[in-house]
C-alpha cells in the first residue's frame, strides 16, 4: 500500500503542471479571441455599411484600351468615376446628373476631379447609337457608363462611386455641413430646389455661408440661371468643399466619417481599396481641376440632330489628350 501511494504521489505532480499548462493556455487564448472579436467588431462598427458592388476584371469589357492599361499600370494613380444620380426612387436607376472622374495621384500627392457635361454627345457603344453621355447610366448603370467615358475619353477607369443626390445631403451632414459663396440668384434658385424636396430650410442670406446637406444639394442642383458647364462647377465646389472640411480631421474622425458615408453610397470598391487611398489624406495633399468642355475644346452646343436634344460637341481625342496630361502630368 505505501509504495502504491507513493507511486500515485509521483505521478499526481505532471498532471499539476498540466492543469496549470492548459489554464494559462485556454487564459491567453480567451485574450486573444476577445482582442479578435473587439477587433472586428469595431471594423463592421465603422465599416459594416459597405456595399460594393464588383465590376468586371476585364478590361476590354470596361472598354479600356491595352495601350492605355500598359502606359499606366506603373502609375499609382487610382481613377474612379463618381455618379450623382437623380433618382428619386429606388426602382429608378436615374441619370448621371452629375459626372466626374476622381483620380487620386499618390505619385504627386493630388486628388484631382475631372467634370465632364452630361450633355456631351458620346457614342454608346451598347447602344450602338449616340446620345447624352449622362444617358449611359440610365441605360445599363455603372458598367455601360464607364465603358462610355473610357471609350469615349481614352481613360482607365475600372471603379466607381454612385451616390445619389437626397443621400449627399446625408454625408454633408455627418460633416457638420459645408461652406460655400453663393450669389443672391443662386441662393434664390437653390432655395426654389430646396423647397420642391420638401425637406430642409432654406438659405437666409448670400455670401459665404455654411449649408446644410439639404442646402448644399439644392445649390448644385441648380439649372435655370447659366449654363451646364457652371452647374459642373457648382457640383464641384461641393466636393472640394467636403474635402476642405475633411482634411484637418483625425484618423478616428475620418473613419468616424467612413461610417456615416458607406450606407448612403453603393460602389465597386472593397474596405482594402478604401483603406489603401485614405492614406493620402493624412499626408500634405492638393486638390486641382479640370472640366469638359474648356476654352481650349472647340465646343459647340446646340439642337443639331433629327432627336431633337441639345448636346455639347468637342473634339474629343483633343480632349483624351487634355484629360491624360492633367491625370497623369506627362506629354504626349
Amino acid at each position: 500500500m505505501a509504495k502504491g501511494t507513493r507511486f500515485k504521489g509521483k505521478a499526481d505532480k505532471p498532471k499539476k503542471k498540466m492543469a496549470l499548462g492548459w489554464k494559462i493556455t485556454i487564459a491567453v487564448l480567451s485574450v486573444i479571441l476577445a482582442l479578435v472579436i473587439a477587433a472586428v467588431s469595431v471594423f463592421f462598427y465603422y465599416f459594416g455599411g459597405l456595399r460594393t458592388t464588383y465590376l468586371t476584371g476585364d478590361t476590354s469589357q470596361l472598354g479600356i484600351d491595352s495601350q492605355v492599361v500598359e502606359n499606366t499600370n506603373d502609375k499609382d494613380i487610382t481613377n474612379i468615376a463618381l455618379f450623382g444620380v437623380d433618382a428619386r426612387d429606388n426602382s429608378d436607376t436615374g441619370r448621371s446628373d452629375a459626372l466626374m472622374i476622381m483620380s487620386v495621384d499618390k505619385m504627386h500627392g493630388k486628388i484631382k476631379l475631372t467634370s465632364i457635361a452630361r450633355d456631351t454627345r458620346v457614342y454608346i457603344s451598347d447602344r450602338g447609337s449616340y446620345d447624352k453621355i449622362a444617358h449611359a447610366y440610365a441605360y445599363g448603370g455603372p458598367e455601360m457608363a464607364i465603358k462610355t467615358i473610357n471609350q469615349n475619353f481614352n481613360t482607365n477607369i475600372k471603379e466607381y462611386v454612385t451616390v445619389n443626390f437626397d443621400q449627399l445631403a446625408t454625408v454633408i451632414n455627418s460633416l457638420g455641413g459645408v461652406t460655400l459663396t453663393i450669389t443672391e440668384a443662386e441662393r434664390i434658385n437653390a432655395n426654389e430646389n430646396i423647397a420642391a424636396l420638401g425637406t430642409g430650410t432654406l438659405i437666409r442670406q448670400s455670401g459665404t455661408v455654411l449649408l446644410t446637406g439639404e442646402q448644399a444639394v439644392g445649390y448644385a442642383r441648380i439649372r435655370m440661371i447659366d449654363s451646364d458647364s457652371v452647374r459642373a462647377q457648382r457640383q464641384r465646389n461641393v466636393l472640394n468643399a467636403i474635402f476642405e472640411k475633411m482634411k484637418g480631421k483625425s484618423s478616428l474622425e475620418y473613419a468616424d466619417f467612413i461610417r456615416q458615408m458607406l450606407p448612403n453610397v453603393e460602389t465597386s470598391l472593397d474596405y482594402g481599396d478604401l483603406m489603401g487611398m485614405a492614406t493620402i489624406m493624412f499626408s500634405p495633399v492638393t486638390m486641382e481641376e479640370m472640366a469638359f468642355p474648356n476654352e481650349n475644346s472647340n465646343a459647340r452646343g446646340g439642337i443639331f440632330y433629327a432627336d431633337g436634344a441639345w448636346y455639347y460637341e468637342y473634339d474629343l481625342d483633343v480632349a483624351s489628350q487634355q484629360l491624360h496630361q492633367f491625370i497623369y502630368e506627362e506629354t504626349e
